[in-house]
């Protein structure tokens, strides 16, 4: 058994092109958005792909969080509506990718490895991530939803989450990843 699945497109493929995931495993989708600042919370709970850009005309700090399978037209739509790049759009549905960070204009691309238990074997599931000045949107295409501890911390106001920036926010995920390792 593969611990990592890693698909690649047919040759001959054009950069960006967002095809369907061959897996046979298929989570359902949903898009969650909460939008904070020190004095502020929105917990929007799940909305559509075009709902999205509205929150990040705000001055508050934005989460977008995308969870389940997504297909490449929701995909698109997204990366639309957000100005997400397309070359990262594609490495979110290649899953498997290795960790890695990329500079893009106005925004950074994380992919992150988060190991899960299941059935006593390891299955390391792809966290993928864009950071931009006020908003951090995140993909995970597995079954369970890694980033709840992230929300009960937002909703109560505890720590220095609400007091900083999308750049903690973004930290704060990641190690919320690197701690199930």
């Amino acid at each position: 058994m593969a611990y990592f699945g890693k698909r690649y497109h047919p040759p001959g493929t054009a950069p960006g092109t967002l095809i369907p995931s061959e897996s046979t495993e298929v989570w359902p989708l949903s898009i969650r958005v909460m939008d904070y600042d020190a004095d502020h919370f929105e917990d929007a709970g799940t909305v559509g792909a075009t709902d999205c850009r509205a929150y990040l005309d705000q001055p508050t700090i934005t989460w977008i969080h995308v969870q389940g399978t997504a297909e490449p037209d929701v995909l698109y739509e997204l990366g639309t509506q957000l100005d997400l790049h397309p070359l990262a759009l594609e490495d979110i549905l290649n899953s498997g990718q290795r960790p890695k960070v990329e500079t893009y204009p106005n925004q950074y691309f994380v992919i992150a490895s988060l190991p899960v238990q299941r059935n006593g074997s390891i299955e390391v599931e792809q966290v993928s991530l864009f950071l931009g000045d006020r908003y951090v949107v995140s993909f995970h295409q597995g079954r369970d939803d890694p980033f709840e501890p992230v929300r009960k911390r937002l909703r109560n106001g505890v720590g220095r989450l609400r007091t900083r920036g999308a750049g903690y926010l973004l930290y704060t995920l990641l190690d919320l990843v690197g701690a199930d390792s």
